[in-house]
């Protein structure tokens, strides 16, 4: 997960839900990177009880090889979606997956 956290280089690593996202959210604060999980237990304790969604940021500056390459890297039991900003692209499948995480 090191690697993956090195490659996609990320503003913030956002942790929803539990004790599996625990140890990414660990390594991502020893390496430097913000993290946020406990503003969202203090927001609405209920919602670590959810699936947990990667929305992996900055797809615009990656071509379709990396992406490939990255996905074979993230963990494969969290649904997860590459989205970018500026360009609007993944924006609504991560909307929607969302939206199904919040359901269960």
């Amino acid at each position: 997960m090191r690697g993956v956290i090195r490659r996609i280089d990320p503003d913030i690593v956002v942790g929803v839900g539990g004790f599996a996202s625990e140890p990414t959210l660990k390594m991502a604060s020893r390496m430097g990177y913000k993290t946020l999980l406990q503003e969202l237990k203090l927001y609405n304790p209920e919602l670590l009880s959810k699936q947990r969604v990667l929305a992996v940021t900055k797809c615009d500056i990656i071509d379709a090889d990396i992406e490939k390459d990255l996905a074979k890297s993230l963990p494969k039991r969290i649904p997860h979606v590459f989205i970018s900003s500026a360009s609007g692209e993944g924006l609504d499948k991560l909307k929607d997956l969302l939206w199904k995480a919040l359901q269960q």
